[in-house]
């Protein structure tokens, strides 16, 4: 089964995109913040969500921290996804996927599953 994070300081969202992941027949942990979700550093799921505006320290440092330590496929929640990838261009390191909030869980379920497809395993 594969995983999936869901890295969101809001928990009705982050709830709710586990929930239809699960339906989807995937496994899922949730992280209500960036500093719980270093754990993935060390303990890296299959794919992450990465909600960009996440206290203590913003998503896009928490998606830098991942892939200093490997390779692990990120996807950007933002309200500015499309700049956020842009600037990930620029430095080099794009996410595998950008979404634009507010999100359905449909979209963002059809993204990962697009990300998993796209990578060998």
């Amino acid at each position: 089964m594969l995983t999936i994070a869901i890295v969101n300081d809001c928990r009705n969202l982050r709830q709710s995109f586990a929930l239809h992941l699960q339906n989807e027949g995937f496994a899922v942990r949730e992280y209500p913040d960036t500093q719980s979700a270093l754990e993935l550093c060390e303990n890296p799921t299959d794919v992450a969500l990465i909600d960009r505006n996440n206290p203590p320290f913003d998503g896009i440092m928490l998606y830098r921290r991942i892939r200093t330590f490997h390779g692990m496929p990120v996807i950007i929640l933002s309200a500015w996804a499309t700049e956020v990838q842009q600037a990930l261009i620029k430095h080099r390191r794009p996410a595998e996927a950008a979404i634009d909030l507010p999100a359905s869980s449909q979209e963002v379920i059809k993204t990962i599953k697009a990300v998993l497809a796209s990578k060998q395993f």
